[in-house]
């Protein structure tokens, strides 16, 4: 039995004529009377009355009309669904976020945006460090991610430029360097430093290590921490001075301060990622409204 059986039963039960019935089907009365009568066949048992004028359902037919009605409703509503989902308007994105993109810029207005105007999509947003992110990207856990790109992409992705941030230099507010004037590399030999540990981020601390040690600095590392909230939380207990990303600037204990190393340019590429082969409509109307906030977000 097809769907469209039940279609024909339905009209037929609505109608209670034939003539009606397959008029309103756009088929003629002959095929329509054989298609009800091979249904009864096939399910061995008579669901309607044949009367003088018309045709009337039967015990059987009434208990079978209201589940013909459910199932051709699910259907219709799958349909609608597929078809929601296949023009983005339905479904889900797994998106990933390193933790600063998330405090001002491209990301908070680009999921605020999204979810006005698609409502109908299921945005789940997973805070993961930018090398986990690729990973996850490439093996299809997460449709997208906003992260930093110290590295060569992983085949097959691309990414969309969002600002670029730079690293500067967490010290304790006591210190006064905030009003010092210029802080170079060299000032720092004798500090103890706070420094990130290199199992979250190898690319970006192996960045910091080779750029200090071709000037001449090997930091002493008296501590380290396992991100950059740490980090500035040591800092702000006066452990020692680190290096981190400027994006802190807001979000900062208020006993620290970020200064300039005016010989230090390391400059950090916030990117949007993504697989290039992706299909998704959703990430595809998604990657749109990112990239409108794309050039206000590199003036950040």
């Amino acid at each position: 039995m097809e769907l469209r059986h039940l279609r024909y039963f339905v009209a037929v039960a609505e109608e209670e004529n034939i003539r009606r019935a397959a008029k309103r089907l756009h088929i003629v009365q002959p095929a329509l009377s054989r298609q009800m009568h091979q249904m009864e066949e096939e399910m061995e048992c008579v669901l309607f009355d044949r009367l003088p004028r018309g045709i009337r359902l039967n015990a059987a037919g009434k208990a079978f009309l209201g589940s013909a009605r459910e199932i051709l409703g699910r259907t219709d509503e799958a349909v609608a669904h597929a078809r929601r989902v296949a023009q983005g308007e339905a479904g889900q994105l797994h998106i990933g976020f390193i933790e600063s993109a998330s405090w001002f810029g491209a990301f908070p207005k680009s999921i605020q945006q999204y979810r006005v105007r698609y409502p109908n999509v299921s945005l789940d947003l997973r805070p993961m460090f930018s090398t986990a992110q690729f990973k996850a990207i490439v093996a299809g856990g997460l449709d997208a991610g906003f992260c930093y790109t110290f590295e060569a992409l992983p085949e097959g992705c691309q990414a969309l430029l969002l600002r670029m941030d730079t690293v500067v230099l967490a010290v304790p507010r006591r210190y006064g360097w905030k009003k010092r004037g210029d802080v170079r590399l060299e000032d720092l030999k004798t500090e103890a430093f706070v420094g990130l540990s290199r199992s979250i981020a190898p690319a970006y601390v192996d960045r910091i290590v080779s750029t200090t040690y071709a000037s001449g600095l090997s930091p002493n590392i008296v501590q380290e921490a396992i991100d950059e909230r740490t980090l500035l939380s040591l800092v702000s207990a006066g452990i020692g001075v680190g290096f981190c990303n400027s994006a802190n600037e807001g979000r900062k204990p208020k006993l620290v301060d970020l200064v300039p190393v005016i010989d230090l340019d390391l400059k950090l590429p916030l990117c949007f990622i993504w697989k290039q082969s992706s299909s998704s409509a959703a990430l595809s109307a998604f990657r749109s409204i990112v990239s409108r906030h794309q050039d206000m977000d590199r003036q950040t």
